[in-house]
């Protein structure tokens, strides 16, 4: 049972406790009436602080939390080709901040290009297999294309009010199936060889805080952990801190981020031994010498965007404010044009804090191009931070298109899913560490002898054992 087609969209309630009391009305009606089927949420955009329909709320109520992950529909997502990494992504993102969040399984229950303007039968195609692929290698459960048939013919109501949003389908008018179809049919057969894939392997914790606009936020840390080569779980700097060896707080703003007590429980895991890397727009940060080992010696709005170099790469990155910096005990790694220190890295206790002084991921999700392969690499500096838990992979990523998720087996093997999120074919885009080997080949071809070549917007999907298991 499915509350309705995206209710949060026909109106605005006077406050979240209405959006609660509506959603828990209607759905204690259905389970009154019929407790053995689950709840569907179906809602669309819903937010983790702001506004009336909160993903932790609807979680509560509902048994099965939805995302309706249209780019052109969605912020942050209207930016680049339908074939690229950031579109390639985003229902898979959108889905995991909603089920991290909410607690709940997340289904992506509708997604499409919205037609001909958009993009050709032959890249909308090669959109629906990188989302299905990368759902799939993500847990996101389900994904349904809206819809089914073409309606351009339909002289009625409400197919004669508008002119958009009738050539959609799966089928044209005369039945005759689409790309999008056959790329259907074909991953419906694949399903049925896979393996049932243990979840994904989470390496980092990402906690979405206060004052800053999450879905950015979240948005552009899953893209950059996943070109970085980790993978991040997200979680409410309200719940209690999660236990992990790496967390991120992504473009941290405002006075309010976050309580005492959360950054109390936060600092003491990295004092514990676990890395806090740290990024910010506008925060302001209490006992900030002590804890991130610099001392802000003035601060001024900026002008015009920062420019700063870290390992010889140039980085550009819109921020409010300047700081000027200076060391108190963190080692400089990063420095703007003018010599100030940027981007850094200090020991507390047994672990490490990482500091950069602008909000490279809120900056980047309004970006077009910011994640093309001929752009400045961002995920360098994710690649910085996760050095220690990148050099226990099974893969040395090479290629920033690739994404890659690693699945334990209980007999020690590994399912690995690498899937090109670009629009060109990936050759050599990984390499093996010494200790592990190719077991068998489940999807595409590949028996760990040759350069891996995945073709665009597709997937290798192979078993990995240990070399001396695997010999």
């Amino acid at each position: 049972w499915d509350l309705g087609n995206e209710c949060n969209c026909m109106g605005h309630l006077a406050d979240r406790d209405s959006a609660f009391l509506w959603t828990s009305s209607i759905a204690n009606a259905i389970k009154a009436a019929d407790a053995s089927h689950p709840v569907v949420s179906g809602m669309h955009g819903l937010q983790v602080f702001s506004g009336e329909w909160r993903i932790e709320d609807q979680a509560e109520a509902c048994d099965l939390l939805t995302t309706h992950p249209y780019p052109i529909f969605t912020p942050c997502c209207d930016h680049d080709a339908l074939d690229g990494i950031r579109s390639g992504l985003h229902a898979t993102a959108e889905t995991r901040l909603y089920s991290d969040i909410g607690g709940k399984p997340c289904m992506i229950e509708e997604f499409g290009t919205l037609g001909p303007m958009i993009a050709d039968d032959e890249t909308a195609a090669r959109y629906v297999r990188t989302t299905l692929l990368s759902g799939f290698a993500n847990d996101c459960r389900a994904a349904l294309w809206w819809c089914a048939y073409d309606q351009a013919h339909l002289a009625h109501p409400p197919y004669s009010w508008n002119a958009v949003e009738r050539e959609l389908g799966l089928f044209r008018k005369n039945r005759e199936p689409k790309p999008i179809a056959s790329v259907y049919k074909e991953f419906s057969a694949l399903l049925a060889k896979l393996p049932v894939l243990p979840p994904r392997i989470i390496d980092a914790v990402c906690i979405l805080t206060k004052g800053q606009d999450s879905w950015k936020a979240a948005f552009s840390s899953f893209i950059l952990a996943k070109q970085a080569g980790f993978e991040i779980k997200f979680q409410s700097c309200e719940r209690p801190l999660q236990n992990s060896s790496l967390y991120l707080l992504p473009s941290l703003s405002g006075d309010c981020s976050m309580s005492k007590d959360a950054w109390d429980s936060l600092f003491d895991k990295v004092r514990s031994g676990a890395t806090l890397y740290l990024s910010s727009d506008d925060a302001l940060i209490s006992s900030f010498r002590e804890l991130v080992g610099l001392e802000v010696a003035n601060r001024s709005r900026r002008t015009e965007s920062a420019a700063f170099s870290v390992d010889g790469e140039r980085f550009s990155c819109s921020s409010k404010f300047k700081l000027a910096l200076k060391a108190a005990g963190a080692e400089i790694i990063g420095r703007e044009d003018d010599g100030t220190p940027c981007f850094t890295a200090f020991r507390l206790g047994k672990g490490l804090v990482y500091f950069l002084s602008v909000p490279i991921e809120t900056h980047i999700a309004v970006s077009p191009g910011a994640f093309a392969p001929n752009a400045p690499q961002f995920s360098q500096l994710y690649r910085r931070f996760a050095s220690p838990l990148l050099s226990g992979k099974v893969l040395e990523k090479g290629s920033p298109m690739l994404g890659i998720t690693e699945h334990q087996k209980s007999d020690g093997s590994k399912i690995i899913c690498a899937i090109n999120y670009s629009g060109k074919e990936i050759a050599g885009g990984f390499s093996f560490k010494a200790e592990w080997g190719v077991a068998r080949a489940i999807y595409g071809r590949f028996s760990g002898t040759e350069s891996p070549v995945i073709p665009p917007n597709d997937a290798l999907i192979f078993e990995a054992l240990p070399l001396k298991k695997h010999l």
